[in-house]
């Protein structure tokens, strides 16, 4: 990144969030971290499909 660059990103209206993001992304890289199933998740992702196709219909 150059300082132009470095500059913009800086001044993100939305930097903390990008930064929290990538401290999620990082930590989430660790090894051996113990995880739920996909099932366990299943039912909170399938709410989020249904609330976003209800916002795409209305």
């Amino acid at each position: 990144m150059n300082a132009e660059e470095m500059r913009a990103f800086e001044n993100n209206p939305n930097l903390a969030e990008i930064i929290k993001v990538r401290h999620y992304d990082d930590a989430g890289k660790r090894a051996n971290i113990k995880t739920q199933q996909y099932a366990y998740y299943a039912p909170m992702i399938q709410r989020i499909v249904d609330l976003h196709c209800q916002g795409l219909t209305q």
